[in-house]
C-alpha cells in the first residue's frame, strides 16, 4: 500500500485539463489586451500586404462532353475519361496553338520571357466534373479582357481540335478502303477475261475432281488472309497519316485502347495534374516542380515508347500474317502443280476460277467496311462542345481582402489562445491554492499580493491605498491562519523557509511579525540565516554588537542577543557572521535549544528566519526544535518539482504540523482582492 506522501507524489504525474482551464481563463483576462493587439496587427498587416498585390481576374469557360453523340467506340471510350480530356486540353499541342493562333506573346505576362507555354500552363487550370460531365477551363490575368478571350481560346482549340481528328480518321479509313476496292475490281476483270478465254479455247474440261475440293480449301483460306492483311494494312496507314500530322500516335483512339498504354496515360495525367499543382504552389525552379517535371517527362517517354511498341506490334502482326499468307499460298502453289501432271488444262481452269473467287470475297469484304466506315462518317459527331464561354469578370479574384484579412483574424485568435493554452499547460510554477494542495498536500496558510520592494530594503512600496489594504488583509489572513493553527499549543515557535533563495521568505517573516504585533502579541523574531541573511542588513542597526552566532559559540548570552526595534512588541535577534563553527551543528545544540525554550517563557510567537532548504542543511537541523513549518513559495517562481522536494525534505509524512505561503501573487479576482483558500 503506498503511504500518503507517495499518494500525493503520483497525483502529480499527470495535469488535470480542470487547472489548466481556469489558469489558461487567468490569464486570458490578464493578457487580453494583449492578445487583441496580435489579432490587430496580423489583420491590418495582412490587409495592408493585400494592398500591395497585382490584382488578378479570372474567367471560365465550360466545355460539355457527351460521348453518347460519338459512333466510334475507342473514341466514346476516350470522351468518357474526363481526365484524360482535362490532360490533353492542358497539353502543349493544344496551348502553342492558341499562343500562336492568338498572338499571346505580344500580351503581359507571356511577353516576359521565352517560355509563353510554361506562364500559360501556370494560369490556368482545367477542373473536370464527373456528375455534369463537363470540364471548366480557368485562366488568371492581369486583364479581365485577357482572362475571358485566352479561355474561350482554349476551349474552341480543343472543340476544333477533337472535331478534326473525328473526320479526318473517317476520311482516312475510307480513302483506304476505295483504293483497295479499285485495285480488287480490276484484278476481278482481268481474270474474268482470262476465264471467258480459256473456256472459249477449252470447252471439253470438267472441273469436278478432288483436287478441286483441296484447291477450295486454301483459296478460302487464303482469302481469309487476304481480308484480314487488308484490315491490319488500312489500320497501319491511318496510324501513318495520323502520325504525319501530330507528331505522334499515342493520343489515336486506337492505340489508347491499348491496357498498357491507357495504364500510361493515367501516370502522365497524374503526374501532369501533381506538376500543375507545384507550380502554383512553388516558383519554376524549386526542386519539388523540378522533380515532378522530371517525372512527367519519363512517363510521357515511356507513353511514347509504349505506344511506338504498340504500333511495331500492328506491323508484325501483318508481318507475320503476310508470310502465312506466302506460305499458303506456296501450298496452294504446290497442289496445283501436282494437279497440272494429272490435267494440266484443268488445273489452270481451277486456278483462274480460284482466283475469280478469292477477288470476288474481297471485293465483298471491302464494300461491307466501306458502307460500316460511310455510316460512321456521317453519323460521327465531335461529342464536344462549349456550353458557357467565359465573360470579363467585373472585379478580382486575387486577392480577396475580406477572406485574406478574416483568415489573418482567425489564425490570430487561435494561435494567440493556442499559445496561451500551451504556456498553461506546460508552466510548472506554482499559482493558485489548488496547486500548493496538488503539489505539496499541506495547509495553505494565504497568499501575499505583489509589492515592490527595492534592494536591500524590508518595507514594501505601494503605488496607491487600494494595495496597502490588500497587502495589510494577506498579512492578517496569514497571521490568523497560523494562530488558529496553534491555537492549542502552548509553544508557539515557528521556523520560516524555502525552497530556493530569492522566494522573499525573509520579507513574510518580518512582515507576519509585524502583523502579529499590530494584534497585540509579543514577538521575537530570530535571524538563522548565516549564508545570505536579508534582515541582518534591512534592519537598522542598534548597540548591540553581540549577535546568535556568538551565543552560539558560547560568547555570549541570552540578553546580550535581543535587540529592540522601532515597534516596541517586536524584538530581534541577528544571526552575525559565519565563521569557521559548523551552523547546522550549532543550530541543532543545547544552547540553541535553550534559547528557544527561553524565549517562548517571554513571548508570544517566536519566529525565526532559516535558509532555503535545498541548497543548505541549516534549516533542517534547526527543524526539530520548531513546533511549526512555514514554507514560502513565490508565484509563477518556483518550480513544482522544487517545491515538493522542499516539502519532503523538510515536512515529510502528514504528522509534521507545516504550512505553505504564496507570495508576490499579481493574479486577483474581479472584486480586486486576492483569492485565498484557509485550511
Amino acid at each position: 500500500m503506498p503511504t500518503n506522501d507517495e499518494e500525493i507524489e503520483l497525483n502529480q504525474e499527470g495535469e488535470d485539463l480542470g487547472p489548466v482551464l481556469k489558469r489558461f481563463s487567468k490569464t486570458l483576462l490578464r493578457f487580453y489586451p494583449l492578445v487583441l493587439v496580435y489579432v490587430v496587427v496580423i489583420s491590418l498587416g495582412v490587409a495592408g500586404w493585400s494592398q500591395l498585390q497585382t490584382p488578378l481576374y479570372r474567367s471560365t469557360s465550360t466545355i460539355l462532353i457527351d460521348p453518347t453523340l460519338v459512333a466510334n467506340a475507342a473514341e466514346k471510350q476516350s470522351l468518357e475519361n474526363l481526365s484524360l480530356q482535362a490532360a490533353l486540353i492542358s497539353s502543349p499541342g493544344i496551348l502553342n496553338r492558341v499562343i500562336d493562333k492568338y498572338n499571346l506573346k505580344s500580351i503581359y505576362p507571356f511577353n516576359r520571357g521565352d517560355n509563353a507555354l510554361a506562364i500559360l500552363q501556370s494560369q490556368m487550370s482545367v477542373m473536370p466534373n464527373a456528375r455534369s460531365k463537363t470540364i471548366d477551363v480557368s485562366v488568371l490575368s492581369v486583364a479581365a479582357e485577357d482572362s475571358a478571350k485566352i479561355a474561350n481560346a482554349i476551349a474552341e482549340t480543343y472543340v476544333y481540335s477533337s472535331e478534326k481528328k473525328s473526320e479526318g480518321t473517317t476520311q482516312e479509313s475510307l480513302a483506304s478502303l476505295q483504293l483497295s476496292f479499285t485495285q480488287e475490281m480490276e484484278k476481278q476483270e482481268a481474270v474474268k477475261a482470262k476465264v471467258e478465254d480459256f473456256k472459249k479455247q477449252h470447252t471439253e474440261i470438267d472441273d469436278d475432281t478432288e483436287g478441286e475440293k483441296q484447291l477450295t480449301y486454301f483459296s478460302a483460306e487464303l482469302t481469309k488472309s487476304d481480308g484480314q492483311l487488308i484490315e491490319l494494312n488500312a489500320k497501319i496507314s491511318e496510324l501513318d497519316q495520323y502520325k504525319k500530322e501530330t507528331g505522334s500516335i499515342y493520343n489515336h483512339p486506337y492505340i489508347l485502347e491499348n491496357p498498357v498504354i491507357a495504364r500510361g496515360m493515367e501516370r502522365v495525367r497524374n503526374a501532369e495534374s501533381s506538376l500543375e499543382e507545384l507550380t502554383r504552389q512553388y516558383r519554376g525552379m524549386h526542386p519539388d516542380v523540378i522533380s515532378a517535371q522530371a517525372r512527367l517527362d519519363s512517363f510521357k517517354k515511356s507513353a511514347e515508347q509504349d505506344s511506338n511498341q504498340a504500333y511495331e506490334q500492328l506491323k508484325l502482326e501483318s508481318k507475320t500474317l503476310g508470310s502465312s499468307r506466302d506460305r499458303m499460298r506456296g501450298q496452294l502453289e504446290l497442289l496445283k502443280k501436282k494437279l497440272k501432271s494429272l490435267d494440266p488444262l484443268k488445273v489452270k481452269l481451277k486456278t483462274l476460277l480460284d482466283q475469280q473467287e478469292v477477288i470476288g470475297r474481297t471485293i465483298g469484304l471491302i464494300q461491307s467496311r466501306m458502307s460500316v466506315a460511310s455510316v460512321d462518317g456521317g453519323l460521327n459527331r465531335p461529342g464536344v462542345e462549349i456550353l458557357n464561354r467565359a465573360k470579363s469578370p467585373d472585379v478580382p479574384s486575387w486577392p480577396n481582402k475580406t477572406k485574406l484579412v478574416m483568415g489573418a483574424f482567425t489564425f490570430g485568435m487561435i494561435s494567440s489562445l493556442g499559445l496561451l493554452f500551451l504556456y498553461c499547460y506546460f508552466d510548472r510554477s506554482v499559482r493558485t491554492y489548488e496547486d500548493i494542495e496538488r503539489v505539496t498536500g499541506k495547509l495553505f496558510l494565504g497568499d501575499l499580493p505583489y509589492a515592490k520592494v527595492k534592494k536591500g530594503q524590508i518595507y514594501p512600496e505601494f503605488p496607491n491605498d487600494k494595495s496597502f489594504i490588500a497587502f495589510t488583509h494577506g498579512l492578517r489572513l496569514i497571521a490568523t491562519n497560523i494562530e488558529f493553527v496553534l491555537s492549542d499549543r502552548h509553544q508557539k515557535c515557528i521556523l520560516f523557509t524555502s525552497a530556493i533563495p530569492g522566494e522573499g521568505k525573509s520579507f513574510v517573516s518580518f512582515h507576519i511579525a509585524q502583523s502579529m504585533a499590530r494584534q497585540g502579541k509579543r514577538v521575537v523574531l530570530i535571524d538563522a540565516d548565516f549564508c545570505q541573511s536579508s534582515l541582518r542588513n534591512a534592519l537598522p542597526r542598534t548597540e548591540c554588537e553581540l549577535h546568535l552566532q556568538e551565543y552560539l559559540s558560547g560568547g555570549a548570552e541570552i540578553g546580550d542577543i535581543i535587540e529592540g526595534t522601532d515597534n516596541e512588541l517586536i524584538h530581534f535577534i541577528r544571526s552575525g557572521q559565519r565563521s569557521s563553527f559548523s551552523a547546522p551543528h550549532a543550530l541543532k545544540s543545547s544552547r540553541m535549544k535553550d534559547l528557544l525554550t527561553t524565549l517562548k517563557e517571554h513571548y508570544d510567537y517566536v519566529l525565526v528566519d532559516t535558509p532555503p532548504i535545498l541548497p543548505v542543511n541549516d534549516t533542517l537541523a534547526l527543524s526539530q526544535l520548531v513546533d511549526m513549518r512555514v514554507i514560502i513559495v513565490r508565484w509563477a517562481g518556483t518550480h513544482r518539482d522544487l517545491v515538493r522536494k522542499a516539502v519532503a525534505k523538510i515536512a515529510p509524512g502528514q504528522l509534521i504540523l507545516a504550512g505553505v505561503v504564496l507570495n508576490q501573487v499579481k493574479e486577483t479576482n474581479e472584486k480586486g482582492y486576492h483569492i485565498y483558500r484557509p485550511n
